[in-house]
């Protein structure tokens, strides 16, 4: 893994559903072959399939469309793996490193499990953030619930004692 890069694109999704798009947000490694820094899910087999994908710069392979078409794959392997938890695609993981590492390399194998591991990481973030949102906000309404209107409530009348206002409180 030394010689190996990687790209992480979560996705983003405009306010049209079907046009989501995968935005490279992090990268590392010095990469042996390009890949887009925009692609859309179709453009990967890994996404299309809902597995990982790999390809160990043989021949007669099936290519990402994401993939820089000039450059022979041979001498590279690609991996990649669909971000996925709870059921919910999140984005995807792509490395690609020299390929030959013989019977003992594992990998494609540790790649594949920081990937799942990252896919529940980002699921737990939205999640929480969801929580908090709900917990803030009438789900129904948008409106700021009772909890939080007199906390902030309190506060701004604190806040005019201080000024020395007058208020009922």
């Amino acid at each position: 893994m030394p010689e190996s890069a990687s790209r992480l694109r979560p996705y983003r999704k405009p306010g049209f559903v079907l046009a989501m798009l995968l935005l490279a947000s992090a990268h590392f490694g010095s990469e042996r072959i390009g890949s887009a820094d925009l692609l859309r899910p179709t453009d990967c087999w890994a996404l299309r399939r809902g597995q990982p994908h790999l390809t160990d710069g043989g021949v007669g392979q099936m290519r990402c469309a994401h993939l820089d078409p000039g450059p022979s794959l041979a001498g590279v392997a690609t991996l990649c793996v669909p971000l996925v938890a709870q059921g919910e695609t999140l984005g995807m993981l792509h490395a690609n490193a020299p390929s030959g590492g013989g019977p003992e390399d594992n990998d494609a194998t540790v790649i594949s499990s920081v990937g799942e591991q990252l896919a529940m990481a980002m699921a737990n973030l939205r999640l929480h953030e969801t929580l908090r949102v709900q917990s803030l906000r009438d789900p129904l309404t948008g409106l700021f619930n009772r909890r939080t209107s007199r906390r902030t409530w309190s506060a701004r009348c604190s806040a005019a004692r201080a000024r020395a206002c007058r208020c009922r409180c």
